[in-house]
């Protein structure tokens, strides 16, 4: 077991101070009706203020390991995180009077407005548990489960509250699943991955939510002399897609879906 204490600067990219800021005219909207465009400003920034990442962690594990290439083992994990960074779609005041442009803004709304902001006081805990064996033949198999819980943290930007989101990117479950076989010129490796449903931001106060995603990826190898073997890959061989929602309360808040389709790999190794 392991306890540790971690801090990280921000992303100098999410630490920028520039601004991007866009004005759409009503004339302009409605002369490009077919591309959706909403009057008024938008914009996205970096944000200055953005503190430190600090985390104190925690883990305790056991393995045991039963014969050649095969082994149990438990992994019990808690962590507590400030400052984590979370992109964020909001609406802020800009105050442009006296500014040089095109349009003589003033005090404006910006909306929508893409930045980041700090998450405070989230709490990851769960555990870990997987299992392999290699069977003689050359086939094996390995197996991990994790659960993950997490709470939801207040995320603020210049002191102010937007919402709450739990850590990014992180699901309440997650398994790995693979079954292969090893010999001496050929070898072949199928696996089963699944998330569960993570978050990914915040928009308009409402969190950004991924879907729960599973897909399957088979590799494999062919040995034809000492420095020759081929190789080829399958990945995505499910066709999964990938699904974004605003909030988790319903399903008709879509807000982007991404498809990459089932994809073939195929490769030539020589060494000199």
């Amino acid at each position: 077991g392991a306890v540790a204490k971690v801090m990280s600067r921000p992303d100098y990219a999410d630490l920028g101070a520039q601004q991007r800021i866009t004005f759409v005219s009503d004339e302009w909207a409605d002369d490009r009706a077919e591309f959706n465009e909403i009057p008024g400003f938008s914009g996205s920034g970096g944000n200055k203020n953005l503190k430190p990442f600090e985390s104190v962690q925690a883990d305790l594990s056991i393995e045991y390991y039963y014969s050649e290439g095969s082994a149990i083992g438990l992994a019990l994990f808690h962590k507590t995180v400030d400052n984590f960074v979370v992109p964020l779609v909001i609406n802020v005041q800009q105050d442009f009077a006296g500014k040089e442009g095109i349009v003589d803004a003033g005090n404006i709304t910006v909306s929508p407005y893409s930045t980041v902001g700090n998450g405070t006081d989230a709490v990851s805990k769960g555990a870990e548990v997987f299992i392999q064996h290699a069977f003689d033949s050359g086939f094996g198999f390995y197996a991990n489960y994790t659960y993950n819980k997490t709470n939801k943290a207040d995320v603020e930007v210049d002191g102010k509250e937007f919402g709450k989101s739990p850590l990014i990117g992180s699901a309440k479950y997650q398994y790995n699943t693979s079954i292969y076989y090893e010999g001496d010129a050929f070898n072949v490796r199928a696996s089963y991955n699944k998330r569960g449903e993570t978050v990914l931001g915040l928009n308009s106060g409402l969190n950004v939510y991924q879907d729960p995603y599973e897909q399957v990826d088979v590799n494999a190898s062919i040995t034809l002399l000492e420095d020759l073997s081929l190789t080829a890959a399958v990945i995505n061989l499910t066709k999964s897609e990938s699904v974004k929602r605003l909030g988790n309360d319903t399903e008709s808040r879509l807000l982007n879906s991404s498809y990459s389709g089932r994809r073939y790999y195929a490769g030539i190794n020589y060494r000199f």
